[in-house]
């Protein structure tokens, strides 16, 4: 197969789905992953692809502020579920818990409804959802409903959540990059995240491999103030190459902990960070 053939069937499958990964580009050609680098390199300095790490999606596509809700949920589905249980097996029961706006916050949910004696603050109608005939004792937001997003814009002041201090706030980001941190962007959206974060006693963040180096306009939290981490498993090395100062706070969806990190299990010791 010719190489311009190649970078024709790159963009007529992103044309399809939001990300192509380095691995199955290789598979799917049966080359080698330095060809398929070669073949990024390319298309991006044609300003065609974006490369993000261990893939590329395309060089124009639609930030997280103007695809819907709908569409983003069947985006990385099976890894978005994947990190959803993964992140569950984080949380104990008796908990207290923040979850936060986003599709793959949505899959902690899922993942959630057999666990017992929950307390759980969202702004989430999904998250709501998934656990009204459930253990959970749900907390609420009051707010303006945000059609795009199906959750909640407070028009609460956020010193009237002063008396809510969750054991666990769960966030799911549009943007984590390694000068930047976790980015979003809604402004009012960002601002609800940061009062959480200030309240709540550990942060974990979720966020499916096309999240990593993107930048958002609102600044929400340093990556010095997350606890946890929680991922998928495409472009791992180049995440925690990128994210050296921070791998210890890392936990893939398929159990591989980077060096530093704590044992899967060993969750007492995330407020001593």
């Amino acid at each position: 197969m010719q190489t311009s053939e190649r970078h024709d069937i790159i963009l007529q499958k992103l044309s399809s789905q939001e990300m192509v990964t380095i691995q199955e580009l290789a598979d799917m050609f049966d080359i080698s992953i330095r060809t398929v680098r070669r073949d990024l390199d390319y298309l991006e300095k044609e300003r065609l692809i974006k490369k993000v790490y261990g893939g590329a999606i395309l060089f124009n596509r639609p930030t997280n502020g103007t695809r819907s809700f709908d569409v983003r949920t069947k985006e990385h589905l099976s890894e978005k579920a994947a990190i959803g249980q993964k992140c569950a097996e984080l949380i104990n029961d008796g908990d207290s818990l923040y979850l936060g706006p986003g599709t793959t916050v949505r899959q902690v949910a899922v993942h959630l409804r057999e666990h017992k004696n929950l307390t759980v603050l969202t702004d989430s109608l999904y998250v709501a959802n998934e656990l009204l005939d459930t253990d959970t004792e749900i907390y609420f937001m009051g707010g303006c409903i945000y059609n795009r997003g199906a959750h909640l814009s407070s028009i609460i002041p956020p010193d009237a959540w002063d008396f809510f201090h969750p054991n666990k706030a769960i966030i799911g980001v549009s943007g984590i990059n390694a000068n930047y941190g976790v980015t979003d962007f809604h402004p009012r959206e960002s601002a609800m995240l940061r009062s959480i974060i200030d309240r709540a006693v550990n942060v974990l963040v979720v966020a499916d491999n096309s999240k990593f180096g993107l930048i958002g306009p609102c600044a929400t939290c340093s990556l010095s103030r997350i606890n946890r981490i929680i991922t998928g498993i495409h472009g791992r090395e180049d995440i925690l190459k990128d994210f050296e100062p921070y791998r210890h706070k890392f936990l893939f969806a398929d159990n591989y902990i980077p060096d530093n990190s704590e044992l899967v299990g060993n969750f007492e010791a995330f407020a001593e960070e």
